[in-house]
């Protein structure tokens, strides 16, 4: 997933970075305004706190010390409140395909770091101390504020933070006019570009990554991009990758290679994306189907490019497909 890289200078001001573990890009339709580049350094400050809120590998990240402090209630920060808050409850929405507790499952699996040192590191597995599929068992005090992991659980944002960041970069950019947030590929887009209809919004080929398969145009919405093609490692028990099944504690066996989805929101973009990986074709489709305002591109493993019906209202372009809507 990536956003047209055209946007250079006069009407828009761009702010590129790198944090989260991934390339950042920030677009505001800011014309001539002499405080655009302040407030886009701000919001690319924000994600910088973010990340060191919500890091799983920084030690010293507040989630870090929850995850710590499992079989204890603990009293949070805002921030960290509202987005468990929001993992929470895509997991009850998604009836716990979404799961915020894989971490010792990923932990197990070999991603215990960051992936630039899995891949430079040999790989273990080990056996799940405690299985995923705790997502309920979780304890919340609104409160007082506070937080009660149960022993031996720990908590993961990663299939919802980047999604859920980028919406709050928009809403904070907003009064600004046109905006567009892009962390990794999870991006919100607010309003409408000047010369254009929509952000264009092109979706990478997982088998060659510099060409694309085809080009969105987004508008008041979300789009996300989650896939078995790039985090992947390899174990003793085979080859695993970052998306791991909480009903199995194993890095999920599918048949999508990439799922992107538009959604009313980056959060579910993000969410419903990674959801439509653990589903599998038949049924990320069928699911997509029953959803108002959600659709979905999907990219297989032996090739072939599927998509949701509504999702033509999206489509500029694909460039070649096996496939097709459905």
């Amino acid at each position: 997933m990536r956003t047209d890289q055209r946007y250079q200078e006069g009407q828009f001001t761009v702010s590129r970075f790198r944090a989260m573990g991934c390339a950042c890009q920030i677009v505001g339709v800011t014309g001539d305004d002499p405080e655009a580049s302040v407030r886009l350094a701000s919001a690319e400050a924000l994600v910088r706190v973010v990340e060191k809120t919500l890091s799983r590998f920084d030690p010293e990240s507040e989630l870090s010390r929850l995850n710590n402090r499992a079989g204890q209630w603990v009293q949070v920060s805002p921030l960290l409140w509202s987005a468990l808050d929001h993992a929470l409850s895509s997991a009850r929405a998604t009836h716990g395909i979404y799961d915020p507790t894989v971490l010792g499952a990923l932990k197990a699996w070999g991603y215990n770091r960051s992936f630039e040192e899995v891949q430079a590191t040999p790989i273990w597995v080990e056996e799940v101390s405690s299985p995923p599929g705790r997502w309920q068992d979780v304890r919340t005090d609104p409160a007082t504020r506070s937080v009660f992991l149960p022993p031996g659980v720990g908590i993961d944002l990663g299939g919802i933070a980047k999604g859920w960041t980028a919406d709050i970069l928009c809403h904070a950019l907003a009064d600004m006019g046109p905006v567009l947030a892009d962390l990794g590929g999870d991006i919100c887009a607010l309003g409408v570009p000047p010369g254009h209809k929509a952000w264009p919004v092109a979706v990478a080929n997982p088998f060659q990554p510099e060409a694309d398969v085809a080009l969105l145009a987004v508008a008041n919405a979300g789009v996300a991009t989650s896939g078995v093609d790039f985090r992947r490692w390899a174990t003793p028990k085979g080859l695993a990758h970052h998306i791991i099944d909480p009903r199995t504690g194993k890095p999920a066996e599918t048949d999508v290679f990439t799922a992107t989805v538009v959604a009313p929101s980056g959060l579910q973009a993000d969410l419903f994306a990674l959801v439509c990986v653990l589903l599998g074709t038949e049924q990320a489709l069928a699911m997509l189907s029953r959803m108002e305002g959600m659709e979905g591109l999907l990219i297989t493993k032996d090739g072939r490019i599927l998509w949701s019906r509504g999702l033509e209202r999206y489509l500029i372009e694909v460039y070649g497909t096996k496939g097709g809507g459905a």
